[in-house]
């Protein structure tokens, strides 16, 4: 029972290391981010990676590796950014959460 646990372990650390193998690869990473992104519940992007058992460090790495998925992060980080600009104006997200994103 123990040793059966122990490499459910392994094999969640081996998700959390998950990177691309091919363009083809970032591009769908990239298009599930921005899918993500659009989800009103989507207000940090740090929760993408979590969501996917990717480690932030590792997902931040990824942007230096492909044009295409940086490009689908700053758009994703876009659409997150005027969904808590909005949430701010309308009352309904500390506008401290929305400044702070942009420091």
């Amino acid at each position: 029972m123990a040793r059966n646990k122990k490499m459910n372990n392994i094999k969640t650390v081996a998700l959390w290391n998950r990177e691309p193998q091919s363009e083809i690869g970032y591009i769908s990473l990239g298009n599930e981010l921005i899918a993500w992104a659009q989800k009103e519940s989507s207000l940090s992007i740090d929760g993408f990676p979590i969501s996917k058992m990717i480690a932030p460090s590792i997902f931040h790495a990824l942007l230096d590796k492909s044009t295409e998925f940086s490009q689908a992060y700053d758009l994703a980080l876009g659409i997150i950014g005027s969904r808590r600009e909005r949430l701010a104006h309308e009352g309904m997200l500390n506008a401290l959460i929305v400044r702070d994103a942009f420091i």
